[in-house]
């Protein structure tokens, strides 16, 4: 549910629709369902910067505080 699989910031700004997407995909491949996944993409664009994005997927691995802050909206995220 946490890995990186692969996301890449590719211009945060005018590629922010693409980089949601490969996200959402990493999310439902991770085993969220759709409305899961898409919940916890949401979230977690909707608390962040452009430039707290910007760094957080310049870099390959996830923080204990990402990873932490990851299963915790996928718990908010979940019925």
């Amino acid at each position: 549910m946490v890995g990186r699989a692969g996301v890449d910031a590719a211009g945060v700004g005018d590629g922010a629709r693409a980089v949601r997407r490969r996200l959402l995909v990493a999310r439902t491949e991770g085993g969220l369902d759709r409305a899961q996944a898409t919940c916890v993409v949401d979230k977690f664009f909707s608390t962040r910067s452009t430039d707290e994005l910007k760094k957080f997927f310049a870099r390959k691995d996830l923080t204990a505080a990402e990873r932490a802050d990851f299963a915790a909206i996928a718990k908010a995220c979940t019925p």
